[in-house]
């Protein structure tokens, strides 16, 4: 098992973390006096005030009362006990409505409500009833494996990585503690009843950190558990009502933030997750027909359900900034912000490899082309390819003049002074090399991976078919295979399986173009011989790409490798250039019509020129060229 997976003990402790986490954040909210669907007597502290206001709700009782209670209850001093209701002189069960709603409060009305109220305050923790926490509980623990089993029979890499994994349980954990704290704030500070609270609940944080953190696909996966147990945190509101602000604030969370790219974003963003819980709220109340919402006396109430959204988007805005940052500094994580900075090209080691190997630096800028072309065609993460292809050489930096793209025309190759086990050993190095600079300079997980697997466990054919030929002419036995092959291992992230393919074509169309000039070249042709070769060498037997994707992979190649290695018209020779100043310098405009004398053919040079008449691309012909080079190694050959 590699060494960061996730193994079966660290799941299990995964899911039971939550679910105790779960049970404890229900049973705190179950002690917490909570406000329902419309509030009542939260509004008011003396029956005065509460006299001629109109039940938003049926009120209906939460509490048991038996005869010794009751008794013990009418013993206590309370500032209500002449007000107690008649329905307090004998036993009676929860759900027992106590208040239509509708109804108009007398003072005597209002009074029973704050005896009640006193009640529950005063009523222990340890006679509460748990009924409703442990079915609760016990639904949570039904979700949460129904979820881990979906999530093993889609073989998703949700939970693949040990630190993935970790990531998964702090944003759900996180998105519970939310809700928790949301309804806390609203119960003891705000207590503007139900729809300050659905303004103020935050269902998007945690889907949108989720997605910004793990990817879209993988974080839409997480926000639908964390949508299903919203409902079951949130005490006093409807569960369809919880749901619904849930799903669309998740969604719209995952939506804006799950590529974002530009500082914008997190503007467009916020703004549109306001505008959907003021929207969601609107609809709220048209369909409870709360009539007075729309009267003009409760403009004061709506400015604070838009203050409460507002600070709902600006925390969700503040997360995302602040949240990702952390992560990444201190785990062993890749953002999109991060991979935007790697890949501007700003880095040190790629300004070094500009500097002191411009051939690797060049190599590498078009291995990141083609790699990033590949990956959006099959909706792998572009940005990612892109940085693992801008890094995955930076271990030549050990050795620069002794890797052919960094030589230049009439320097004298080392490798033709050094034994074939010498220079096998040197390409070996670059590997082992690139991941210590990667190790000092803190790159991430998914970069080392590129690093150090893009050539697989692969052999360097030019220098062991040459040791072949010294043993043959020497009469000493074969080498072994093994000293002219890479360590590997072998890749299985699709980014990196796209580095290691878009490495090995850049490479060998450059060699075939350096060692044919002026001959064309079927790429296509070239191109499909190097993934065959790839396959039947065994180097993408780990690949997590399917057979269809490969072969658009391939296509894409192609065609990016058309373009790079397109042909231009020859420019005019000195000659001709002369005599374009010469006829330039004679004239005195530019402006108008020629005069009749003068000839518009003749006054233009690419009339004159051969060079105007386009050679045909040599980048795809019908026929494959024999002249192209198969065996040489892709980014060595000396």
């Amino acid at each position: 098992m590699p060494r960061e997976a996730c193994s079966t003990p660290w799941a299990v402790f995964g899911v039971v973390l939550i679910w105790i986490v779960s049970a404890a954040c229900l049973f705190i909210l179950h002690i917490i006096p909570h406000v329902g669907f419309m509030s009542s007597f939260s509004e008011f502290k003396t029956p005065q005030e509460g006299a001629g206001k109109v039940a938003m709700r049926d009120f209906v009782t939460s509490l048991t009362f038996s005869q010794g209670e009751i008794r013990k209850m009418q013993a206590t001093p309370s500032p209500y006990a002449e007000w107690l209701p008649h329905w307090m002189q004998e036993p009676f069960e929860p759900n027992m409505r106590l208040i239509a709603r509708g109804q108009i409060l007398t003072e005597q009305q209002a009074a029973w409500l704050l005896a009640y109220e006193n009640q529950v305050k005063q009523r222990n923790i340890l006679n509460q009833n748990l009924e409703p926490v442990i079915q609760t509980a016990l639904i949570m623990a039904l979700i949460l494996l129904v979820f881990s089993y979906m999530n093993s029979c889609l073989k998703t890499d949700l939970l693949e990585m040990r630190g993935r994994y970790a990531m998964c349980i702090f944003c759900v954990l996180f998105h519970i503690l939310l809700l928790v704290l949301a309804q806390w704030v609203s119960q003891t500070t705000l207590r503007g009843g139900p729809y300050l609270l659905l303004a103020v609940l935050p269902f998007g944080i945690a889907p949108a950190l989720a997605s910004t953190i793990l990817g879209t696909n993988r974080g839409a996966l997480l926000a639908i558990l964390m949508v299903v147990i919203s409902p079951f945190h949130v005490h006093g509101l409807p569960p369809a009502a919880t749901f619904l602000f849930a799903l669309a604030e998740a969604g719209v969370g995952i939506y804006f933030f799950g590529h974002l790219k530009k500082r914008l974003g997190f503007l467009l963003g916020g703004m549109a997750y306001i505008c959907l819980v003021l929207l969601l709220i609107t609809f709220c109340t048209w369909h409870d027909h709360t009539d007075w919402l729309l009267e003009r006396s409760a403009s004061m109430y709506w400015l604070n359900l838009f203050g409460a959204a507002c600070l709902n988007g600006l925390c969700l805005i503040l997360v995302l900034l602040l949240f990702p940052v952390i992560f990444e500094r201190f785990c062993d994580i890749t953002t999109p912000s991060m991979l935007m900075e790697l890949n501007s090209r700003d880095h040190v080691l790629l300004q070094r490899l500009q500097k002191e190997a411009p051939g690797t630096y060049k190599h590498s800028l078009d291995v990141a082309l083609l790699a990033s072309d590949a990956a959006r065609v099959i909706g792998a993460n572009a940005p990612l390819a892109e940085a693992c292809a801008n890094f995955h050489d930076i271990g030549k930096l050990c050795a620069p003049h002794c890797f052919a793209e960094n030589l230049l025309s009439g320097d004298e190759n080392p490798h033709d002074g050094f034994s074939p086990a010498k220079s096998a050993r040197i390409l070996r190095q670059h590997v082992i090399y690139g991941m210590e600079l990667a190790q000092k300079y803190h790159l991430k997980r998914p970069i080392r991976e590129a690093i150090q697997q893009h050539h697989g466990n692969s052999v360097m054919l030019y220098f062991y078919k040459k040791a072949m030929d010294e043993a043959k002419s020497q009469g000493n036995p074969p080498p072994d295979m093994r000293d002219y092959s890479y360590d590997g291992p072998l890749p299985s992230r699709p980014e990196v399986i796209l580095v290691e393919l878009a490495d090995t074509c850049e490479a060998a169309l450059r060699a075939a173009y350096s060692k044919n000039k002026g001959t064309p070249i079927n790429i296509a042709a070239k191109v499909n011989d190097l993934f065959i070769a790839k396959m039947q060498a065994h180097q993408l037997d780990n690949a997590a790409i399917p057979m269809a994707d490969l072969f658009k992979v391939r296509d894409q190649m192609i065609l990016t490798l058309c373009s790079m290695h397109h042909e231009r018209p020859e420019y005019p020779d000195k000659d001709n250039l002369a005599w374009v100043a010469h006829e330039l310098s004679n004239k005195t405009t530019f402006k108008g019509k020629p005069s009749a004398t003068e000839s518009p053919a003749a006054e233009s040079p690419a009339a004159e020129s051969p060079a105007a008449e386009p050679p045909a691309t040599p980048s795809a012909p019908s026929q494959p060229s024999e002249t192209a080079e198969t065996n040489a190694p892709p980014s060595a050959q000396p």
